[in-house]
Order: C-alpha cells, then structure tokens, then sequence
C-alpha cells in the first residue's frame, strides 16, 4: 500500500511538473508616457508537446564593451553614456564606454567582434550615408544587427561666429545670395553633417556654401567660435552651452519633425532658436533614430533577451533626463519594428545621397 502511494504521488507531481512547462505566457514591457513601448506578445500554442527554448544566458561574462562611433562630446556619444549609466545597474555585468575618432573606426571594431552580445555599439544614419558615400566599409545592414532603437533623435542646431553678418537663417540665405560660395561650411564631407546642410539649402532655395572638411561637433564648434569656419551644426545642449558663453552665434534649428517648433522642443529658447520651418522653409526637418546594433550573425534570442533589457534601461533617471537635456525624443522599439524604421531609414539615405550626387554605392 505504501509503495503504490509513492508511485500515485510520484504521477500526480509529474503531470504537474508536464502542465507547468507546455502553459504559454506573454508578458509585454511596461510603457508610460515618456518612454513609448511596442511589442508583440508570444504566439499561444495549446499543445503539450511544444518543445521549450532554453532561457539565454545574458550577459555571457563581467564586461560588456559598447563602442561609440565618434569622439567624446558629440551627441552619440552623450546618449550613449546616458543609456549605459542607467543600464549597468540593471545587468549582472560592467559596460566598458571607449570612443573611436571616426564612425568608420568604430564600426569596424563592432562589426568584426563575436557576435555574443558583449561588443555593442549605436548606429545612426552617419552610419549609413559613411557606406553610401564610400567612406565606410562597414554595411550598416549586412554586417551589423539591429537590437533595439532607443531614440527618435531631436533638434540640430544651426550656429555661426559671433561677429557674422547674420543672426538667422532667412538672413543668412539673403547673405549668401549676395556672396556664392562664400560662407564657409564645417561637415563631414559626404556624411549626415553635409546631408543636413544640403537638404536646408535645398528649402532655401538652393543657396550656394562652401563645405570643407571638419567631422566632430566639437571641432566644428572650436573653429567655429575661432572663426576659422563660418557655420556649423550640432546637438542641442552643445550649442547652448557655446552660445552662454558668447562664443557661437544660433540661426536657428532642424526639428525632428515639420510640426514641432522651437516651444515644444524647449519653450525657454529665445526666438535665435526657432526652427528653420518657423523660419519659412517648408521639407527642412530631419528624423533620424538612434540604434543599439551588435555584430552580423547575433542569435535571435540573444537578440530578444538584450532588446527587452534595453526596454527597461531607458526609463532609467539617467536616460530620461539626459535625453531631456538634449531635447531628444526618446522612443524604444521591440526588435521587429525597429529594424523596420532602421530600413526605412535606410531607403530615406539612399535616395538623399542620390539627389546630392554623392551615393557611390548605386
């Protein structure tokens, strides 16, 4: 009698054990208002002997390295150390920040890294137009994995020398009409720098500039405020920084979007800021995402397990606020639907370097 109580015992805590494995679950990541979420929830099965997937193991050692394509300073490099403070806390392992002095460099060492999830970096359209231009080897689709994008990107904006002839973009575009080619232009050359210039001048009425080489925000800001260049471009916080301490001039911003003018990126701006569509030029917005990508061939659930931590890493404090500051517009993606923006994106890329002659690729 006491064995065939074991042996019913022993069936009964099976059958729960079999029950417990086949039952199906969904659980979507949080969303609130200042950090928009998609995902799509697990497919249902009601069979029982529906094979289980090992849970990944995430992070794999004590150190995750995350390149940052560009010098330190820029604004990849800022969102970048935001998102990386305000994930440590959440991951069983440190995250290792270096920076590269060009994209290029930076996203050869990402995309030649095993593809274990422990060399990350952040793709934007610079990574794209590099490709296109030829100044990159580094195929932004083809040899990288899109994980996860975590930003809509934000407000550029336009700046000059303190003693320039103009203080506006409607005045610069009447300057430049009068003296072709003359301003002079710091950018990179071929890159998303120029591309923005190029579609501005391209809503003003196809002014003419002159663009010379000069590829970080912070050297572009330096020569700049020396006056060894007459304009630039770049993030927001950088430029005002610069202007506070009357070393920059603004004309004015590239909004993220046709819509959203100088008050709904940031109502304490003076009027210096207003955006280059308030300033009467229609199509001069720029929408450009922020992408947290790792090395080609990346297993899919490695892929979910790091794109569902990142989901909770940017409704950190230190994100948050520092996207904020940057007048960035924070919006992370599940997998599936950030690599459909990223190729969005990149069709959006293809066709820009082809209207300014520039997309070596075909």
């Amino acid at each position: 009698m006491k064995k065939a109580l074991v042996l019913l015992t022993n069936v009964i805590m099976l059958a729960a054990i079999v029950t417990g494995c086949s039952g199906n679950s969904s659980t979507a990541p949080a969303s609130n208002s200042t950090v928009p979420v998609s995902s799509s929830a697990a497919p249902s099965s009601s069979t029982q002997s529906e094979a289980v997937t090992p849970e990944v193991q995430w992070p794999a050692g004590n150190t995750i390295y995350f390149d940052v394509p560009g010098k330190a300073g820029g604004g990849t490099d800022l969102i970048t150390r935001y998102l990386t403070n305000g994930w440590t806390p959440l991951i069983s392992a440190n995250i290792v920040v270096t920076n590269y002095d060009t994209p290029e460099v930076g996203a050869q060492h990402a995309a030649k890294a095993k593809p274990d999830g422990m060399t990350l970096t952040m793709s934007t359209c610079t990574n794209m137009d590099n490709y296109l231009t030829g100044s990159s080897e580094v195929h932004p689709i083809d040899d990288l994995t899109v994980i996860a994008k975590i930003n809509a990107g934000g407000a550029q904006a336009f700046f000059t020398r303190v003693d320039a002839p103009y203080s506006n973009m409607q005045e610069l575009k009447e300057y430049a009409l009068a003296n072709p080619g003359g301003p002079i232009v710091g950018c990179t050359l071929g890159g998303t720098s120029q591309l923005m210039w190029l579609k501005v001048v391209k809503a003003m009425g196809g002014i003419e500039l002159n663009y010379v080489q000069c590829s970080s925000e912070a050297d572009k800001l330096a020569n700049v405020a020396a006056s060894s260049i007459d304009l630039g471009n770049g993030s927001l916080n950088n430029c005002i920084a610069y202007e506070a301490d009357n070393r920059i001039k603004i004309l004015g911003i590239m909004s993220y979007s046709e819509e959203a003018g100088k008050n709904d990126i940031n109502p304490d701006l003076g009027d210096q800021y207003l955006t280059t569509w308030e300033q009467g030029f229609r199509d001069s917005s720029w929408l450009a995402g922020y992408y947290v990508v790792g090395p080609a061939g990346m297993d899919e659930a490695l892929v979910e397990k790091i794109n569902q931590s990142l989901q909770e890493a940017v409704k950190s404090d230190s994100y948050v606020n520092g996207m904020k500051d940057m007048a960035m517009v924070v919006d992370v993606r599940n997998v599936a639907d950030s690599r459909a923006e990223y190729s969005k994106e990149w069709e959006i890329q293809v066709e820009l370097t082809k209207d300014a002659g520039i997309n070596v690729r075909g």
